[in-house]
């Protein structure tokens, strides 16, 4: 069975997780790092969601990992550009140009 995770702030992860998602603590890149490397080694998530800001800030380390299915979500608190940009590799990437 497939399963869905988040990397999100423990504090407002209830909803998430009694929805089923196994929510990952975002507190710092060594939690995110070995969280990643978990979620790789498990194989079975099918789709991972990723606050826009802990992505920019651990952008190689998600980059180790293009198999996965990282999902980001925009901070539309702060326009920082880094969504758009993502979602322009992506692009480029599934279309081969």
């Amino acid at each position: 069975m497939y399963k869905i995770a988040m990397f999100f702030d423990k504090n407002l992860s209830a909803p998430f997780e009694l929805s089923g998602v196994e929510v990952f603590s975002s507190k710092d890149k060594e939690a995110i790092r070995t969280s990643l490397e978990k979620i790789n080694s498990e194989g079975n998530y099918e789709i991972i969601f990723v606050p826009e800001n802990i992505a920019k800030e651990n952008e190689d380390e998600i980059n180790k990992y293009p198999q996965l299915n990282i999902v980001l979500i925009p901070d539309i608190s702060v326009e920082s550009g880094f969504f758009m940009d993502f979602l322009g590799k992506i692009t480029i990437k599934a279309t081969g140009e």
